[in-house]
């Protein structure tokens, strides 16, 4: 591997690579948003939205029997940033909530929850595990069942508990945008196989201080599986 490759590779360990990785799945994640059918009412060749950006190599995993719920939720990101504001305006005018209640919804409801929901799915969208294999995590499945459900809850408009779920929801929705922000970190992390002219390179994570030799100076190796083209043959 030449010492080039190598140190482009690296050079993503540091926080402006993350950074740089993190930009490129949130430009992936929009253009996706703007490819949903209220943006894009014609049909269109489909285009994939990351064309170009590295994705993170990804081992098989077990048999997930619960992955079509993780699937469900990475499809119902987009759609619920519309349908639950539109579901606090039906709740306003089937419970009767009042003039002040239709004030908090159309003034303050409607636009936080829209572009809450909005910045939380571009978030997790970001993430190349999620686009890779279009379901969320487990985290993500916790933290959106609990917000919307407070969201949802939040349009019965029941006077005896409904400020102070409205003040958990607040709660709730911030640390959901602190948890997506911490995965999308912990993702952006560099990839460890690259394609050189010799073959298939491999860059082994790093080793803590002192594993090798009992000292913390060792270097990493770089392993060459080499390829082998069957096609001239």
């Amino acid at each position: 591997v030449s010492s080039r490759s190598v140190a482009r590779v690296s050079a993503t360990n540091r926080p402006a690579g993350r950074i740089a990785s993190i930009s490129a799945g949130v430009r992936s994640s929009i253009m996706v948003f703007l490819s949903f059918p209220p943006f894009s009412p014609t049909k269109r060749p489909l285009v994939r939205a990351d064309a170009g950006i590295p994705q993170p190599t990804i081992s098989r995993a077990p048999y997930d029997r619960c992955m079509w719920l993780r699937r469900a939720f990475f499809g119902w990101l987009f759609p619920a940033a519309f349908l639950l504001p539109l579901w606090l305006l039906v709740g306003w005018g089937v419970f009767n909530a009042g003039g002040w209640a239709f004030l908090w919804v159309l003034l303050l409801a409607i636009p936080s929850v829209f572009v809450g929901q909005l910045v939380l799915a571009l978030l997790v969208r970001a993430r190349g595990t999620v686009r890779a294999r279009r379901a969320v995590s487990w985290w993500d499945v916790a933290g959106f069942t609990v917000w919307h459900g407070l969201t949802i809850s939040l349009g019965f408009f029941a006077q005896s508990w409904w400020a102070p779920v409205m003040i958990l929801t607040v709660f709730v929705g911030v640390g959901l945008v602190w948890l997506e922000l911490w995965q999308l970190w912990r993702e952006a992390r560099p990839l460890r196989l690259l394609r050189t002219s010799e073959g298939l390179g491999y860059i082994p994570p790093p080793t803590p201080a002192g594993a090798q030799d009992g000292t913390g100076g060792g270097r990493h190796a770089v392993i060459i599986v080499s390829e082998t083209d069957t096609t001239r043959r």
